[in-house]
């Protein structure tokens, strides 16, 4: 019986179970890519044969890692292909999932007394975010991918370099706590400016990687390229087309249409393959940074040299039809949600209620026509655009019932908005200028639509 645990373009991790003995052993296989690398890896060494040897040094220093068990390389003059055999440390979970919605004070100030100790034996673990920390069942927790560890003869003095990636597994103000707790022990702190910076070089760096296939199953056409696996939707391009004209079309708008499929499980979007293309990477933005949005699901042809894009449907009340007793959690949710995507260089065009949706407390962006990445010298001016957008909502579009409540929620928005973008690294400077500057383009949004 064979399970795969992991599959990407560079490596996949398996585990297979003997047939005669039901003895479980996880297989990494790497998948040597370009010709340099082909070349180190027959003439000095892979990456498999690096990771065997530094679990061993690890497990002879005491630092818990899986067994090696055994290494093999293609034999080929150029390989392309190296496995791995280590053993099973059987169920659990990485860090990484762990901590996903559980904030567990306890388990970050343990984990970062385990990577304290690798420091104090020498392990300089080039490698070290939250995935690479493997908790076992019965508690215990487990360093992982050892491949570009270094080994000292004395102890290593954590620095910022070296923690740099535990931040980046972090990055969020709601995270905050769980970061210290895990820094802790190591007694080492990063400049939040030095870390912003390279939160923004990650999320455009994964978004680059989502961008290129990772799987068997690709979307049709020249948008083959942008489809991601793990997203996969059961079907072909000719089924979704057929749901599209069995759909019920509820909106004829200037990019395009929108048809209701499935009944109302998903909608699809008509657009041109550059707006389809700025729609897909706006949904994998919002993904990275953990904002919720409805989940696309494929990308195809449709008629006119045009492609649809579907997107799963959400069922949350518009933020226009919210209840007001809602009104203030829901507001400091989108603060926050806005102020993360303004801290890490994306912005959201057309921020308006009725793009919005209230579900579980959470406010969801629906339509994403409008996300998109900003300069760092139109920032402020995009920003400023944004929250304008938003006032002029607020202040000569929102239901009677709420605007009584305006002038509050507007000082809640700001006073969270601020914070957030302060604590990820990017604080506004001259903030009286900036609210003088979103309040004259709401006066000519409103001029501009007067009737």
């Amino acid at each position: 019986m064979e399970v795969v645990l992991k599959d990407s373009p560079l490596r996949s991790v398996r585990r297979v179970a003997h047939a005669d003995t039901d003895v479980t052993r996880v297989i990494k296989e790497y998948r040597v890519r370009g010709f340099l690398e082909r070349v180190r890896a027959a003439w000095l060494r892979s990456r498999a044969k690096v990771e065997f040897e530094n679990l061993a040094t690890a497990r002879a220093r005491g630092l818990p890692c899986p067994r090696p068990l055994g290494f093999k390389v293609e034999r080929k003059l150029l390989p392309r292909l190296g496995m791995l055999e280590l053993e099973d440390l059987g169920a659990g979970a990485t860090l990484d999932h762990v901590l996903e919605g559980h904030a567990d004070l306890g388990l970050c100030a343990r984990a970062g007394q385990l990577i304290a100790r690798a420091f104090a034996s020498g392990l300089e673990h080039r490698d070290l975010h939250l995935g690479n920390l493997f908790l076992a069942v019965d508690g215990t927790l487990h360093l992982l991918d050892l491949h570009s560890a270094h080994f000292h003869t004395g102890s290593v003095r954590p620095r910022s370099r070296h923690v740099r990636s535990l931040c980046l597994s972090l990055p969020w103000p709601e995270q905050r706590r769980l970061l210290e707790a895990l820094l802790e022990p190591l007694e080492v702190v990063p400049p939040p400016e030095e870390v912003a910076a390279q939160l923004r070089t990650h999320l455009r760096r994964r978004l680059g990687r989502a961008v290129r296939s990772s799987g068997d199953f690709l979307v049709e056409g020249d948008g083959n390229d942008r489809w991601l696996a793990r997203r996969g939707h059961a079907g072909t391009p000719d089924q979704w087309r057929a749901e599209v004209a069995a759909g019920r079309t509820v909106k004829e708008g200037r990019r395009g249409a929108v048809v209701e499929i499935s009944d109302g499980v998903a909608f699809a979007k008509l657009r041109d393959e550059a707006a389809a293309c700025r729609l897909w990477l706006a949904a994998e933005a919002l993904a990275l940074r953990k904002i919720p949005h409805p989940r696309t699901l494929a990308w195809f042809r449709g008629p006119a040299e045009r492609w649809w894009v579907m997107a799963t449907a959400c069922r949350g009340r518009p933020l226009s039809n919210a209840d007001p007793t809602d009104a203030r959690a829901l507001v400091a949710d989108l603060a926050k949600s806005v102020a993360r995507l303004h801290a890490t260089g994306w912005r959201c065009r057309d921020l308006k209620a009725d793009n919005l949706l209230a579900l579980e407390g959470r406010v969801h962006f629906v339509d994403l026509d409008g996300v998109r990445p900003m300069t760092m010298l139109g920032r402020r001016r995009a920003m400023a655009g944004d929250l304008s957008r938003l006032a002029a909502w607020a202040r000569f579009q929102a239901p009677e019932n709420i605007r009584p409540l305006v002038p509050g929620l507007a000082r809640r928005f700001l006073v969270h908005y601020l914070r957030c973008l302060t604590t990820l690294g990017a604080p506004l400077r001259r903030i009286d200028a900036f609210l003088e500057e979103v309040e004259g383009r709401c006066s000519a949004w409103q001029r501009r639509h007067r009737p």
